[in-house]
Formats: C-alpha cells, sequence, structure tokens
C-alpha cells in the first residue's frame, strides 16, 4: 500500500479591511452615500493602500460634497495605480482615479486643473461620460481662462524653433512693429470671446482641442461649423494669404473660396477669389466655379492619385491579378463584349488559368459565351452557370498542343545564331572536329588552343 504524503497546510487569510470594503458596497448599493463612505473610511484605517477602497470613498466624498477627501482619495490611488497602466485592467482603473480626481478639481473651481485630469483619463480609455464632463466643465470656465489658453498658444506658436529654418512653430511671427503686446493680445481674445456665439464656439474648439490631447491647430482643423460664425470664413482666408505666399495659387484659390461659401455676405471674398482665378490654369479655374470648392478639391485628389507610383495607388483587393487576366484574355481573344469579358474573369482562378494555357480553350469558351449573350441577352449571362472542362475536353486540347510544330528560326542571321557571330567566341576558335567521329573525346588539350 503506497505510503500517505503529508500535504502542507495552506494558511488562507481574509484581511478584515475587505468585509469593511464590501459592507460599504452593500450602503452604497442602498444610496447611504454616508454609511458607505465611513465604512470605506474604516478599511483605509486597517489598510492605507487599498486601491478599491480609495476609488470607492472618493466616489461618495464626491456624492457627499467632500471634495477635499474626493480629490486626496482619488490622487492616491492614481499614483499607486501608475505602474499597472500597460494592464488593461489597470488602465481602467487608473482612468477612472483620474476622472474622479478631474470631478473633485471641478468641484473646487479649479477648471484648468480638472480639464487636463480628464484628458489624460481619455488617453487612457474611451468613455462617454469624459466628453460630458468635458463639456460640463468648460461651460462653467470662465471666458477669461479661454482667452487665456488662446493667448499662449498664439505666443507659443510664434516662437523660433531651434535648429530650424522656419520663423515660428506653427504661426509665421507678426513683425514686432506691429505686434500686441501679451496683455493687449489677452484683452483683445477676452472681448473677441465675450460675443455669445464665438465663445460658444471658442469652448467647443477648446474642447476638442483638450480631448485630442494636442495643440491649437487641432482645435481649429475640428473647429465646428455655427450658424453666425465667421471666424471660419476668416481662417481660411488667412490660409489662402498664406499660399499665396508660399507660390501655390491653385490652393490659395481653393481657400478663398471656401472662405466665400463660408461668408457669403462679405464682398471681399469673391473679389480676391475673382483676382486668384485669373493667375491659376482654366481648368482648375473653370472647376472652382461650376463646382465649387469642393469639385476643386476632389479633382485635386484625383490628380494627385494619379501621378502617385504605382506601387503607391490605392487599388482594390486582386487588381493586379485581374489586370494580368485581362491582358492575357484579350491576347488570345481579341477584344471581347464587356459581360463577356466580366464572365471570363469570374471564373475559378485555376479553371481559367488552365483555358488560357491551351489558346484553343478560351478561345472555344470564350465564343460559347458570346453566343449565350447574342442569344439570351446580358441579365442572362450573368447567372448563366459556366461548363467547366472535362476529362476529355482536357486531354483533346493537350494533344492539340504537343502535335503543333515547334517554332524554328527562319534563317541562321536571326536568334541565337546572330548573337554567336557578334560574340567574342571568334577569338578563341574551336579545334576542329572529324567527320568520321561521332563522339567527343572528354578530355581537351588545353595547349592546342590558342
Amino acid at each position: 500500500m503506497a505510503a500517505q504524503v503529508a500535504l502542507p497546510a495552506i494558511e488562507i487569510t481574509f484581511s478584515p479591511a475587505i468585509g469593511i470594503k464590501e459592507a460599504g458596497d452593500a450602503a452604497y448599493e442602498r444610496r447611504d452615500y454616508k454609511t458607505a463612505n465611513e465604512c470605506y473610511g474604516r478599511a483605509l484605517q486597517i489598510d492605507p493602500n487599498l486601491i478599491p477602497a480609495l476609488l470607492n470613498r472618493s466616489l461618495t466624498a464626491l456624492r457627499t460634497g467632500d471634495k477635499d477627501v474626493a480629490f486626496r482619495d482619488a490622487t492616491k490611488a492614481a499614483l499607486l495605480l501608475e505602474p499597472t497602466k500597460r494592464q488593461p485592467e489597470g488602465r481602467a482603473k487608473l482612468s477612472k482615479a483620474l476622472f474622479r480626481k478631474g470631478s473633485a478639481q471641478a468641484q473646487a473651481g479649479q477648471y484648468l486643473e480638472a480639464l487636463d485630469s480628464f484628458r489624460a483619463a481619455a488617453k487612457l480609455t474611451k468613455d462617454p461620460a469624459l466628453q460630458m464632463a468635458f463639456h460640463d466643465t468648460l461651460h462653467a470656465l470662465p471666458i477669461a481662462n479661454v482667452a487665456k489658453h488662446w493667448a499662449d498658444s498664439i505666443e507659443d506658436a510664434q516662437q523660433p524653433i531651434l535648429m530650424s529654418s522656419r520663423d515660428g512653430k506653427l504661426l509665421k511671427p507678426v513683425p514686432a512693429a506691429a505686434r500686441l503686446s501679451p496683455a493687449r493680445l489677452l484683452q483683445c481674445l477676452q472681448q473677441a470671446c465675450g460675443k455669445a456665439h464665438v465663445a460658444r464656439e471658442a469652448r467647443r474648439m477648446l474642447c476638442e482641442c483638450w480631448r485630442m490631447g494636442e495643440d491649437a491647430m487641432v482645435a481649429l482643423a475640428y473647429g465646428p461649423r455655427t450658424e453666425g460664425s465667421c471666424s471660419r470664413a476668416h481662417a481660411h482666408a488667412l490660409r489662402a494669404c498664406a499660399e499665396e505666399g508660399l507660390k501655390d495659387l491653385v490652393i490659395a484659390a481653393l481657400e478663398m473660396q471656401r472662405a466665400m461659401e463660408e461668408d457669403s455676405d462679405e464682398p471681399q471674398w469673391r473679389s480676391e477669389r475673382d483676382r486668384l482665378l485669373l493667375l491659376i490654369p482654366d481648368k482648375e479655374s473653370a472647376l472652382l466655379q461650376e463646382e465649387g470648392a469642393r469639385g476643386l478639391e476632389k479633382w485635386l485628389e484625383a490628380e494627385k492619385e494619379r501621378n502617385l507610383p504605382e506601387f503607391k495607388k490605392h487599388r482594390p483587393k486582386y487588381y493586379y491579378y485581374y489586370e494580368w487576366m485581362r491582358e492575357r484574355i484579350t491576347q488570345h481573344c481579341g477584344a471581347l463584349p464587356a459581360p463577356v469579358l466580366s464572365k471570363l474573369l469570374d471564373v475559378e482562378a485555376g479553371e481559367l488559368d488552365t483555358w488560357l494555357n491551351y489558346p484553343k480553350g478560351i478561345q472555344a469558351k470564350a465564343q460559347q459565351l458570346c453566343g449565350v449573350l447574342e442569344e439570351h441577352g446580358e441579365k442572362y449571362l450573368e447567372t448563366w452557370q459556366v461548363p467547366l472542362l472535362t476529362w476529355e475536353e482536357l486531354q483533346e486540347l493537350k494533344q492539340l498542343y504537343e502535335a503543333a510544330p515547334m517554332p524554328t528560326l527562319e534563317s541562321p542571321d536571326s536568334g541565337m545564331q546572330h548573337l554567336l557571330e557578334e560574340s567574342e567566341v571568334d577569338s578563341c576558335p574551336l579545334p576542329p572536329i572529324e567527320e568520321e567521329h561521332n563522339d567527343l573525346d572528354s578530355d581537351i588539350d588545353l595547349d592546342a588552343m590558342d
């Protein structure tokens, strides 16, 4: 009888903090936020680094209006979760901690700091509640803060780039004599943002800027079109001036056309557009007048695609296979009606390749399909089942191919004979071979050669 082996005893420990935390969860489910908050606090007295308790007390503190405790717990949880952000579960919990940290900052009136926390959380997970928090916080953000952000963005965009010939990071600097001082620039932006429709657009553009985690250029690119606002028209007109300075007159005319379409009541956009039309080729000018900015933009995209190298062009799946098969079919059968050619290309690749290996086979199938097209029409041909080659038909094609005479050279002056005559072999003639010998000697005397 086999001897019994004594297994080591496994000690299972249960942290009292977890039990108290679960009691807090039960209270939270009953919407008893005060009791839940107290339970989470007792659990943290036992285990100060219990992350679920930190996250949950941050939430209940927000519910009860204790923004300081909510901020402190969420910040500590975020620091503890930072090493786990490469794991999916860790990223989700870290995003939750940052979300609650931002909510506490928003309750305290620290709107810019709250937006930074929300942006950091949005980089980790895509939570629709985060976007709602963005818009709610921006709605409460004072216009002075919005104007300050854009003023700082403009100043930063005009700063020079080290080790680069560009004048500014994103914007060409305004000459020093005409540049507004930072205080005056901020004042002008506050006045501009004081208007209701401009304020709404500035807030929304700022939201998109922060949400994308990029700079003011992204905010402008994602800026919404709002009724009653002509800021986008001015932006297009400014870009048109920049493109004209870079000698790209077609894009300059396109941008001025966009400005005119955005704000049709401004006569300056039309006059500038008409001036630029005289400076660009007739084709682009006609497209812009007849089809507008969208028409010229589509044409420019098509031209760009057409001028790309073949390996960079966007082609549908199996494009090159169909082009190759179409070329081979045309080589054997000549020009075929489009429905017949399309039907041949729909044949299974191996079967079609077999037909193409025997010209008689592909010609017979093409003739058969042409007969169906003439007798029943295109609609019938689309659903007609093409009969495949039988074994007997394949053997007949092979016999025809094998019986065909091999091509011969027309004269000794062509082909390989011509190449041999022009090669350097003549400079080293082979020794003559006697006619009565049928076999060549395998050992050639190299000393006998000149």
